[in-house]
């Protein structure tokens, strides 16, 4: 999109590193640079990472699609 004003943005975690610390300040800095934006927060989707990571990475498609999500941040470790 031109603009996530409007738009509601996900952020995607497998609980790593650092996301706890990261995301609310990124969530902040979304909202003051775009006022109507609204943030869908990773502990909506649970840890991406671990034994069923296959499983929920393979339903994330349908997931935000159910919540109406335009975009994502993905915070995942390598």
């Amino acid at each position: 999109p031109q603009t996530l004003d409007g738009k509601r943005v996900a952020f995607l975690w497998d609980y790593v590193f650092r996301g706890d610390e990261l995301f609310p300040v990124l969530g902040k800095e979304l909202q003051q640079r775009f006022p109507s934006v609204e943030i869908v927060d990773y502990t909506e989707f649970g840890n991406l990472h671990g034994s069923d990571e296959k499983a929920k990475v393979a339903a994330l498609p349908g997931e935000l699609k159910a919540r109406h999500v335009d975009a994502v941040v993905s915070g995942m470790g390598c």
